[in-house]
């Protein structure tokens, strides 16, 4: 336990931040207290505090003075200074004496407390440490702790000074890092706290187990699933031997954590201070996991050669005419191709997961609507709304292609459906000719003459399949193609009805107001006004 000394000249303040949680719990003793700074100094003497927790401004001496008369008592705790909101002057003054930290009186709780506790009890087991390791009294578990500690604070480029320990910079020369991504959240989602700890514990330790096998190791949990190893390195080219290591690590984390696993190794770094580059080399593997999944060692001298490679952003990969073209027709097998290349576009001009998130997604969504207004009186059994969340939560590019996989499968399921026999043929074919034949005079005869069929027939199988007659049909499509026409081309009225093969100006205007609900001058004043 370690020893605090409170000192306030008001008691309901002591008796607050006294019972406003248990101390022992978090491994303090309030050993004193004291209701100004001389009976704090000579308190203090008595006790030898860990930890001094103190009013600023006291009467006779204030609590800045009681701590620096400490101190020249040959004394070294830990101050935190007590204040009020208008008091900002004495705590700066504290700050600059040494203080660790201040309280606001009116605001200390539990949670603050608890907070300010735990980073005073590390600085504590720090000092505490270094003491036993100049007496040669430290576990062999406190050292392995202690060189955890200190090969992550390199890596996060933060100050080691104060962080004794025996370290390879002066023995084997060189360290590398091993960035060891696994799938581990998939099996702690459903664990308590405690056996998360666990288990990362039981991890940490196969890990350390099977580096120490080739090189002296440190390994850090650094959370989310991921590992991450200081290792030794003496120099010598060990490229092929740092291979099998990482092999049998990727093994046993699948033969008895039933993990995946992926390993980034960085070049070997010989000063300390350049641990954080040497960690960010090893952690471009998450790059590779993106495209490639689980079960790859890499070292970043491969990686960097194909720095070249990485994502270039392209043009929109969405083909929005194929895909209408696709949903209107049901053109069974065509649809799983055209996934099928989308999926190619994404890997070889290797897009960041967001992007391939977004792009798979904008193509689900162009098909899921394109589907409704052509077929949505029909059972479209697609999970694309599921789907789509495990595209947004995807991990892994991978994970993305499997999905777009999945639901082409399903698409086709209902192209196979819908679309398939003779009259489900015929309509298809229907609908090509008029999409091929869109700026010519098209009527039924004309259509049915090149299926080969009759136009009663052609007629009936067509009102059967769609609901809809096909002159009907052809209209919808023209006055689509005829809007088109005048927005996106800036074709004027009289162009538009004579390419589209309409009779008359005046007819044209007709049709097009039965189906748009406007005259094409109306459309397009609503167009420049929006």
């Amino acid at each position: 336990m370690y020893k605090v000394l409170l000192v306030d000249d008001e008691m309901l303040v002591k008796l607050g931040i006294r019972s406003i949680l248990d101390w022992s719990d978090e491994g303090f003793e309030i050993a004193g207290e004291a209701s100004g700074g001389k009976e704090g100094v000579r308190m203090a003497l008595s006790i030898e505090p860990d930890l001094i927790i103190s009013d600023i401004a006291m009467p006779e001496m204030d609590g800045i003075e009681m701590f620096e008369e400490i101190k020249r008592n040959g004394l070294n705790p830990i101050f935190v200074a007590l204040s009020s909101y208008d008091q900002f002057e004495l705590v700066q003054r504290a700050m600059r004496a040494g203080a660790k930290d201040y309280l606001l009186k009116l605001r200390i709780n539990a949670d603050s407390l608890h907070e300010l506790l735990q980073g005073v009890r590390e600085e504590l087991d720090k000092k505490n440490i270094q003491k036993r390791l100049s007496a040669g009294a430290v576990s062999a578990q406190e050292e392995e702790e202690l060189g955890r500690l200190y090969y992550y604070n390199l890596m996060l480029g933060e100050n080691v000074a104060d962080l004794p320990t025996s370290h390879w910079f002066n023995k084997a020369g060189a360290a590398r890092v091993c960035y060891i991504a696994t799938d581990a959240l998939r099996l702690q989602a459903q664990k308590t706290e405690m056996e998360r700890k666990i288990y990362g514990k039981t991890i940490r330790a196969l890990i350390t187990e099977i580096c120490r096998e080739f090189q002296e190791t440190y390994c850090i949990d650094w959370g989310n699933g991921i590992f991450v190893a200081a290792i030794a390195d003496d120099g010598r080219p060990r490229n092929e031997e740092l291979e099998q290591m990482a092999s049998a690590i990727m093994n046993s984390l699948e033969n008895y954590g039933n993990l995946q696993s992926s390993i980034g190794i960085s070049t070997p770094t010989r000063e300390p201070g350049m641990m954080k580059k040497a960690f960010q080399m090893a952690r471009q593997i998450r790059e590779e996991l993106r495209y490639q999944g689980y079960g790859r060692v890499r070292f970043y001298e491969e990686m960097e050669e194909e720095q070249g490679r990485l994502e270039q952003e392209p043009s929109d990969l969405v083909n929005l005419e194929h895909l209408t073209h696709l949903c209107e027709t049901l053109a069974g097998g065509e649809f799983f191709n055209y996934v099928s290349g989308f999926n190619y576009r994404i890997r070889s001009e290797h897009l960041s997961l967001e992007n391939a998130a977004f792009q798979s997604a904008k193509m689900i969504c162009v098909m899921e609507e394109h589907l409704k207004a052509n077929w949505g009186d029909r059972d479209i059994s697609t999970d694309a709304g599921k789907i789509l969340q495990r595209i947004y939560r995807a991990e892994t590019v991978d994970e993305i292609i499997r999905c777009n996989r999945e639901y082409a499968i399903q698409v086709e399921m209902f192209f196979e459906e819908f679309g398939g026999g003779d009259a489900g043929r015929l309509v298809r074919d229907a609908k090509q000719y008029i999409k091929d034949h869109i700026t010519e005079p098209i009527s039924l005869k004309d259509v049915s003459a090149a299926m080969n069929v009759s136009p009663s027939y052609l007629s009936t199988v067509f009102s059967r399949t769609e609901e809809t007659s096909l002159t009907n049909y052809i209209n919808k499509k023209k006055i689509q193609q005829a809007q088109h026409m005048l927005t996106k081309e800036r074709m004027k009225i009289y162009e538009v009805s004579m390419m589209l093969g309409f009779e008359s100006a005046g007819y044209f205007a007709k049709v097009f107001k039965k189906y748009a609900g406007c005259t094409p001058s109306q459309f397009l004043e609503g167009k420049q006004e929006g």
